[in-house]
């Protein structure tokens, strides 16, 4: 289960620049490059920061259903970013939670979320609106 506690904008900048920046250097580009990744914990940029992927499987075939790619601000933050994606839907979908109404992004009940391209260039895109 993911924490709720929400953080504030210029916290999200730092945490985002922090996944780009650890995506960018763990080589993710590309959703097998993504595949390659799963299950696997790495470092974030700042103490306890960590960022996890994982996977949901669906059918006999163990044919992936979504990736997830999960921030983990520990010990306080919790969860302030979490990335779904579906690679055999054209959506995927960023999961903030964030103390203030972000451009662009719904509200939900534990934050807000936008639906963005299934594409691993689209997600650091949309990262690097949120350090802007």
């Amino acid at each position: 289960m993911t924490e709720t506690r929400l953080i504030t904008e210029e916290k999200l900048k730092k945490i985002a620049k922090n996944l780009l920046t650890s995506l960018n250097e763990e080589g993710i580009n590309t959703m097998g490059d993504l595949h390659s990744k799963v299950r696997q914990f790495f470092y974030a940029g700042e103490r306890e920061h960590k960022i996890y992927i994982d996977s949901t499987v669906v059918g006999l075939n163990d044919e992936i259903s979504t990736y997830i790619i999960t921030y983990l601000a520990l010990p306080k933050g919790g969860v302030p970013i979490e990335i779904i994606i579906n690679p055999s839907s054209k959506e995927s979908e960023i999961n903030l939670r964030v103390d203030t109404k972000i451009k662009g992004y719904s509200p939900t009940t534990f934050g807000q979320t936008k639906k963005i391209a299934s594409s691993v260039l689209a997600i650091k895109k949309e990262l690097e609106a949120r350090v802007a």
